[in-house]
């Protein structure tokens, strides 16, 4: 009896992890396409991922709750993305920190409509707000620490106001890949990443080397 319990979860979980991608790739792809996420329908996103309506509604409320549980892997794996930055040790260089940041605007861009979606809905929707709150008041909190860890080593300069400074760079950080990296040609990305660079570099470690 165990071993059918065991085996009918692992099939629920599988099942309901299927339509997931399925209605997660639906999902994406509409954004890709230009359509904007309050012209999305439930209908449309339930023809093209030929998941039935039925198991949409079984595991989301709307297509907004779907929106969230899309990001929220995402979310997942650009902060796991941002950890280089975030442990860059005492003797990191400009160009250490260059691939760190690199590493964080390749994690971004791939689903940078889908993340699009989240800061635009964030505007109207309390929930995809809190989800999107919750994720920078993680990110300031990271950034800080890693500050407070710098200064105590001495490779971040002494002056600098940690939890205030944190939270300028993430906003600096999360508008620069909405407003401008995302959408631009590879030569001028290129641009952006070594302004974004020299703009932390100089804000936090210039004076400390």
């Amino acid at each position: 009896m165990t071993s059918l319990t065991r085996s009918s979860g692992v099939n629920r979980t599988a099942r309901r992890q299927e339509a997931h991608d399925k209605l997660s790739t639906a999902l994406e792809s509409a954004l890709r396409a230009g359509t904007p996420f309050t012209r999305i329908t439930v209908d449309e996103l339930i023809e093209q991922s030929g998941v039935p309506r039925s198991t949409f509604y079984l595991y989301y409320a709307d297509k907004s709750h779907l929106l969230r549980a899309v990001s929220s892997g995402l979310s997942s794996a650009y902060l796991e993305a941002c950890e280089d930055w975030w442990h860059l040790p005492p003797d990191g260089t400009r160009e250490d920190l260059r691939r760190a940041f690199d590493r964080m605007l390749e994690s971004y861009l791939p689903h940078q409509h889908l993340l699009a979606a989240v800061i635009e809905t964030s505007s109207y929707d309390h929930e995809v707000s809190a989800d999107y709150r919750s994720l920078l008041e993680l990110h300031f909190d990271e950034v800080a620490e890693h500050i407070r860890r710098g200064q105590a080593d001495g490779s971040v300069a002494a002056h600098v106001d940690a939890d205030h400074a944190a939270r300028w760079i993430t906003h600096l950080v999360e508008r620069g890949l909405y407003e401008f990296a995302a959408d631009a040609a590879d030569d001028e990305r290129e641009r952006y990443l070594t302004a974004w660079t020299d703009i932390v570099w100089n804000a936090l470690y210039a004076a400390a080397r």
